[in-house]
């Protein structure tokens, strides 16, 4: 059974793939005989016409998708409910604070029990200074 699975996935995984295959080559035909293409002797400008049509016309289906992704598509709930935003830590915004708030950061984040978050030796070494002296 797993095997029926397996090959079911595939072939959906793979399918548009040949799709877009077939649709590409139907165009391409359509333009060259529109463009009168079909004999022995070629024209450079026609090919080259042919050419960027035909890749337009790939970019009309790339483009849509990409405008739903971004401003229609929604995240499912079970995707919502399994990445919540975190919470804000502290610890982890001091190197975006200017000079002046950094002692107050230093002493949130030691309070913070998110403290183990932060690695940089310096911080670490600030932090450690800041349980004995009281910056308030």
């Amino acid at each position: 059974m797993l095997a029926v699975w397996r090959a079911v996935i595939n072939a959906n995984e793979l399918l548009p793939q040949g799709w877009g295959n077939v649709v590409n080559t139907a165009v391409l035909c359509l333009l060259l005989a529109a463009f009168g293409q079909t004999g022995s002797k070629y024209n450079h400008y026609a090919l080259d016409a042919v050419w960027r049509i035909s890749f337009g016309v790939g970019l009309v289906p790339v483009t849509a998708m990409l405008i739903y992704r971004l401003f229609f598509l929604q995240e499912s709930k079970v995707w919502k409910k399994q990445n919540k935003p975190a919470a804000v830590r502290p610890s982890l915004c001091i190197a975006s604070l200017q000079p002046s708030h950094t002692v107050h950061a230093l002493k949130m984040a030691v309070d913070s029990p998110a403290r183990h978050e932060v690695t940089d030796p310096s911080v670490i070494k600030q932090m450690q200074s800041m349980r004995t002296i009281d910056h308030d």
